[in-house]
C-alpha cells in the first residue's frame, strides 16, 4: 500500500514536484513508525490469503457511492452525446467558458470552470477533494495563489507578470480575444531563451513547458500572431 501510495502520488504531481517529494518523505517515514509502533512480523498478505477480497472491495465502494454521483455521470455522458450530435453550436461554456468571462486580470483565476471541465479537473486533474479538508484547503490555496500569478496579464497591475514569462507563454492570447492556443501555451524550446529560465523551469515534464505543440499540431496555432505582439508591446509600454 505504501508502494501504491508513491506510485499515485508520483504519477499525479511528476516525480520532481513538492508535493511527490512531501508525499514520497512521508511513505518512507511510514516504515520506521510502523514498526515502532507495531513491531515485525511475517505473514502471508491478506490479498493472497483471500484473493476474492479485491472484488468485494470494488462492490463496497460501489454500493457507497450516492445516487447524485451517479446522476451527475449519467448528465455528463449525456453531455458529451449532444455535443457530439451538435458540432456547429458553441459548447465552450461546458468547458471553459466561464473562466472568460472577465477580463484577463489575477482575480479570474480561482479555478472556476465550466460543467465539463470541473467534473474531469477535480477528480482526475487535481482530485484534492478525495484528501483530507486540512490537505484540501492547503492544495487549493496554493493552486489559487499560482493562478493569480499566472492570470494577471494587465501590464503594470499587481502582482506583476514578467515579461520574460510572458516571451515562453502565450496562456495571455487565450485570454485576449481567442481560445487558441488550449493549452498554458508555453515554448521553452526556443533558441531566444536563457539557460538560465530553462533551468528554472527544468522541474516541469516537457509536456508542460512546450504544450504549445500540442495546439500547433491539432489546430495549426502560430507562434507569431497579431495578439502576442500587442501584447508584448503593452508590456513595454506600461510594465515600468
Amino acid at each position: 500500500m505504501i508502494a501504491l501510495s508513491g506510485l499515485a502520488v508520483s504519477l499525479s504531481y511528476g516525480v520532481g514536484h513538492v508535493m511527490s517529494i512531501a508525499g514520497l518523505a512521508l511513505c518512507v517515514l511510514m516504515f520506521p513508525t510502523f514498526i515502532a509502533r507495531h513491531g515485525v512480523e511475517f505473514s502471508v498478505p491478506a490479498i493472497l490469503r483471500r484473493p476474492q477480497d479485491v472484488l468485494y472491495m470494488f462492490v463496497y465502494k460501489l454500493q457507497n457511492l450516492r445516487p447524485m454521483y451517479f446522476i451527475t455521470l449519467g448528465l455528463l455522458l449525456l453531455e458529451n452525446v449532444l455535443i457530439a450530435a451538435t458540432p456547429n453550436l458553441p459548447h465552450h461554456i461546458y468547458l471553459h467558458g466561464p473562466h472568460h468571462d472577465a477580463i484577463p486580470s489575477g482575480m479570474i483565476a480561482v479555478a472556476e470552470n465550466g460543467y465539463l471541465e470541473g467534473f474531469l479537473r477535480f477528480t482526475v486533474g487535481a482530485p484534492a477533494t478525495f484528501y483530507n479538508p486540512v490537505i484540501s484547503f492547503m492544495v487549493y490555496t496554493m493552486e489559487i495563489k499560482s493562478d493569480i500569478d499566472v492570470h494577471q496579464y494587465i501590464p503594470g497591475v499587481f502582482p506583476r507578470m514578467p515579461r520574460k514569462w510572458m516571451e515562453i507563454a502565450q496562456h495571455s492570447t487565450h485570454h485576449y480575444g481567442m481560445l487558441a492556443p488550449y493549452s498554458m501555451g508555453m515554448k521553452l524550446d526556443r533558441p531566444d531563451v536563457s539557460e538560465a529560465l530553462k533551468k528554472s523551469n527544468s522541474r516541469y515534464p516537457d509536456e508542460f513547458t512546450n504544450s504549445i505543440r500540442l495546439d500547433e499540431a491539432l489546430t495549426g496555432f502560430k507562434w507569431d500572431n497579431p495578439i502576442q505582439r500587442r501584447t508584448l508591446s503593452l508590456f513595454d509600454k506600461y510594465q515600468k
